[in-house]
């Protein structure tokens, strides 16, 4: 890699000024705008499982055997949190820091991200023993980073190793109790690792590809393979999100990166500054804390009432999830974001 690449790079992800520059933050812009779509499904869901009864069966996530469109919230922070790990890496090298240096701001930012996981699950859950996305995504992200020096082939080798390996325990009656918490508890983690690898593998094609169309095209193919071949393996080790089972890790990436390239096209031909998306997507952390947050004011509420009816729950889930917009447009302008 070029020192000049790296420095447009640099440049890019900041400046508004040369055209060149502002077709690179269309680029940053769809990577943003994918974990806003992430984060407005989180909220919407969240909120509507906490204050509503008789929900319908197709707005319902962590179902058992079974694949539905909330599962995927997961998945896509996964993916994204593979995308911004390359990115980091290189804004990191354009800004002189050594690997040394690198390997312990991400260590510490992963490392975080699962203390804060691990703070707010036991807070809710009144249990130290739980395990939740954010912690998945820590572990994912550690174990994307401790790769991310291998070519494309030995990554999606040592991502069919990691998904073989836990196809070993999800069958193995000794790990059973650990794979029963929610995402596949620590040893899940490793299997949703697969996920950010792959994003990470993406972003490096978006970043080195020699045209947009060759990108979409090749990004395409890759994801139609993966879906089929998660469909594939449905048939022996069934789509199951709670379980990370490794069908659905599968299907779940392909899906996600279709989604993804639904916003490159989206945002190659919308202007940048439609950014409603973005804007949530940069404060996604943030947003989730503040989730939690009225998460528990809800439980509150309802404990001393009980669950409404679906459509005042529904649109109670709308409400939060616009006013969580605007929360996120004060935490962008006041800079209080928290990054992952």
């Amino acid at each position: 890699m070029s020192k000049s690449k790296v420095k447009n790079t640099k440049i890019a992800g900041h400046s508004k000024h040369s055209k060149h520059s502002k077709l690179k933050i269309k680029r940053y812009i769809t990577i943003d705008a994918l974990r806003g779509f992430a984060v407005v499904m989180m909220v919407f869901v969240s909120t509507l499982y906490i204050v509503a009864k008789d929900i319908p069966f197709y707005l319902l996530h962590n179902q058992g055997d079974a694949l539905l469109f909330f599962d995927l919230v997961a998945p896509i922070f996964q993916f994204v949190l593979g995308m911004s790990l390359f990115f980091f890496i290189l804004h990191r090298e354009a800004h002189g820091f050594n690997r040394k240096e690198i390997m312990f701001q991400i260590l510490w930012r992963y490392l975080l991200l699962i203390i804060l996981g691990f703070v707010l699950d036991a807070i809710s859950y009144l249990d130290f023993s739980s395990w939740g996305v954010l912690e998945t995504l820590g572990v994912g992200g550690i174990i994307a980073y401790f790769i991310s020096d291998r070519t494309n082939n030995e990554k999606i080798l040592i991502s069919i190793l990691i998904l073989s390996v836990y196809s070993f325990f999800y069958y193995n009656p000794i790990f059973m109790n650990l794979i029963a918490m929610p995402h596949g508890g620590p040893i899940g983690a490793l299997s949703y690792s697969v996920i950010s690898i792959i994003g990470f593998m993406t972003a490096k094609m978006l970043y080195k590809r020699k045209s947009d169309k060759i990108f979409f095209n090749a990004m395409l193919k890759y994801a139609l393979i993966l879906m089929v071949l998660g469909i594939l393996l449905n048939f022996l080790i069934p789509f199951n999100k709670a379980h990370a089972s490794p069908s659905f890790i599968i299907v779940a990436t392909g899906i996600v990166i279709i989604f993804y390239l639904l916003f490159f096209v989206i945002y190659k031909s919308v202007d940048y500054t439609f950014d409603h998306l973005r804007i949530l997507g940069r404060a996604a952390l943030s947003i989730w804390v503040a989730e939690y947050v009225i998460g528990w004011i809800f439980f509150f509420i309802i404990q001393k009432t009980q669950f409404i009816d679906f459509i005042p729950g529904l649109l109670i889930s709308i409400i939060v999830t616009i006013f969580m917009y605007f929360v996120a447009i004060v935490l962008n302008r006041m800079n209080l974001r928290i990054s992952f």
